[in-house]
């Protein structure tokens, strides 16, 4: 099967890495792991085919 688009779950940090490389940020999420707050970005690229 083709898929045109890519999902990446990853951390805040790495935001503008995914933005400058064609991603578009659909959403954050925070979580709550081991007692800490963190903040996950979920972002998609759709791929010309």
């Amino acid at each position: 099967y083709l898929h045109n688009e890519i999902y990446t779950f990853a951390s805040l940090s790495a935001k503008d890495f995914f933005l400058k490389n064609g991603f578009e940020l659909i959403r954050e999420n925070k979580i709550i792991k081991e007692g800490q707050n963190l903040k996950k970005i979920f972002n998609e690229k759709r791929c010309g085919l």
